[in-house]
């Protein structure tokens, strides 16, 4: 796909596969719909979120032995974990509400003041947490949750405040350091909040995307930066790319696949994702990117489709695979 010239700031990768590695599947008790891992721990311990019926939506924790804990906050209803830290901390929400789940079991539930409801996407190993909420006019506001339970709201500079626009945040780093998206009269950009609270605002130069299509997902200890960004070319696709601290670009694209989604980055700078020709949830190949580059396919024996969710410092990869289209997600273990 032509992009038009480079910027000095940008190199487009070439890709080597590899592969060769063991995988794991497993299915919760009573995800007649689905099991879908977002997170593992320092002990090897998975969690994430199932779908069945009569319970709908639904966290699990499955310990390294395979035994199944079901994650649900008292009075809450609809929970999905969405992220673990090494330590065993989960978070994620429920209802309208955000929680941090400690290993003992005990729960907190919180939302930051003035929202309607809350969303938390990610905890670091310090057990602060991100997200973002909407406030009563669905004007989009991101937060830090610190441990010791005090929250901090802001707004990437210039961020819309009419309803469906605002700030997101969606990943967190053991700096305190946060990064995700936000939305102004000319589209939608990137940005990258430091833990003292300044905000620098990025996007992909318009010789490579489309306007107001950036969506950073991940950043990591080092100030890397994961995601995706929508293509200028037609037919429609996205790709991927490795943002440093100094404002660098790596652009990488799956062979053979119009869609590629990066969906965490470990402090190795190992990424992992999924790439597939038809958007969200068509067949599937996962993939994990090494720090220079390198790739090595992710793709379950036997599976149509396989979207990798979450790498620990390890290098061991969670996610979701199905045999059939249509049909149901299993969770399953890389390493």
């Amino acid at each position: 796909m032509p992009h038009g010239q480079r910027s000095s700031l940008i190199a487009k990768e070439t890709i080597v596969w590899r592969d060769g590695h063991s995988y794991t599947a497993f299915d919760v008790p009573g995800a007649t719909l689905g099991t879908f891992p977002y997170a593992i721990d320092d002990a090897g311990d998975v969690a994430g979120t199932f779908a069945g019926n009569p319970g709908g939506n639904q966290g699990f924790l499955r310990a390294q032995n395979g035994d199944v804990t079901v994650i649900n906050p008292p009075g809450l209803s609809q929970t999905f974990v969405t992220a673990m830290n090494s330590a065993g901390e989960i978070a994620g929400y429920s209802g309208d509400q955000g929680f941090v789940r400690a290993p003992d079991g005990a729960y907190t539930i919180f939302s930051p003041p003035g929202a309607s409801y809350t969303r938390v996407f990610d905890i670091n190993d310090g057990g602060d947490v991100a997200g973002y909420f909407a406030d009563s006019n669905a004007v989009y506001h991101g937060f830090v949750r610190l441990r010791d339970g005090s929250i901090a709201v802001f707004d990437a500079p210039g961020a819309g405040t009419q309803p469906n626009s605002g700030t997101d945040a969606y990943g967190i780093n053991s700096h305190g350091d946060v990064t995700g998206s936000f939305f102004d009269a000319s589209g939608q950009h990137g940005y990258e909040r430091f833990s003292d609270g300044t905000i620098k605002a990025f996007d992909i130069p318009m010789t490579w995307a489309d306007s107001g299509a950036i969506d950073p997902i991940s950043i990591n200890s080092s100030g890397l930066i994961t995601g995706f960004f929508g293509l200028e070319a037609t037919p429609a696709g996205t790709d991927g790319f490795v943002r440093s601290s100094d404002g660098r670009l790596k652009i990488f694209t799956i062979p053979n696949a119009a869609y590629t989604f990066p969906a965490k980055i470990n402090d190795r700078g190992q990424v992992t994702g999924w790439s597939g020709n038809s958007g969200l949830f068509a067949p599937a190949l996962g993939f994990l990117r090494g720090p220079h580059g390198g790739l090595t396919s992710i793709s379950v024996p036997g599976a149509q489709s396989t979207t990798p969710a979450g790498i620990d410092h390890l290098g061991r990869i969670v996610g979701s695979f199905t045999e059939t289209g249509g049909g149901l997600w299993h969770g399953f273990i890389w390493q």
